[in-house]
């Protein structure tokens, strides 16, 4: 089984947008944002990520979230 991986630090440093900027906007609790950027979150709401998306003015979910599968 693959993994998945929050990339959202690496999206935010790309975009120059502190963690901050990205919770006021998105709505979203600073905590929260800070919890994901570390990738140290369990699980995250399809309704979260949209949030982001949108505050981000991006339409690719690889820029928050991504899949690496294992290798053979």
């Amino acid at each position: 089984m693959g993994t998945v991986r929050v990339v959202l630090r690496k999206t935010l440093k790309e975009m120059g947008m502190t963690q901050k900027e990205l919770a006021e906007k998105a709505q979203i609790h600073e905590a929260t944002i800070s919890l994901l950027a570390r990738d140290t979150r369990t699980s995250i709401n399809k309704e979260a990520v949209a949030k982001i998306m949108d505050a981000l003015g991006i339409d690719d979910i690889r820029k928050v979230i991504d899949y690496v599968p294992d290798e053979e």
